[in-house]
């Protein structure tokens, strides 16, 4: 008699899952993050954009005497001069039980308190559960078959 629910090759293919998920989501978590500086707010089932920056509300000092060399600043997006702390965000931890992203910028902190930029987001892990069922289903379902 064999083994009819091939249990081995599920055993297999949920250990693969196991490396690799975590991985998947922690740079779709890493991705998720950047992406709050490109709608420059936090998305969290909508986005809450950020308070408008000084220089581009009209009769505030920054806006009335914009710096000669830089003519540009009424139109940058706000945090991405050198978009150092954007590229900053990395992937901290990413084991089966914990994904973690942070960046180590030592301004980061106290910018996520005034802009934030990383956090918990409903969206995502409403977005990344559904990624889990789908693949866990695909790699059950795939092996269940053979």
């Amino acid at each position: 008699m064999g083994n009819k629910f091939k249990l081995d090759q599920v055993l297999k293919k949920y250990e693969q899952l196991k490396r690799s998920l975590p991985k998947e989501i922690a740079v779709e978590a890493k991705n998720f993050m950047q992406d709050n500086f490109r709608k420059q707010g936090f998305d969290d089932f909508s986005v809450n954009k950020w308070q408008e920056v000084q220089r581009r509300i009209p009769g505030t000092k920054a806006y009335k005497y914009p710096k000669q060399r830089d003519l540009g600043r009424r139109t940058r997006r706000i945090n991405n001069k050198t978009g150092l702390l954007q590229g900053s965000i990395r992937v901290t931890s990413a084991v089966f039980n914990r994904i973690a992203v942070g960046t180590n910028v030592p301004y980061a902190e106290y910018v996520n308190r005034k802009r934030k930029y990383l956090g918990r987001s409903r969206r995502f892990e409403r977005d990344t559960h559904k990624n889990i069922t789908v693949k866990v289903g695909n790699c059950f379902g795939q092996a269940a078959k053979r």
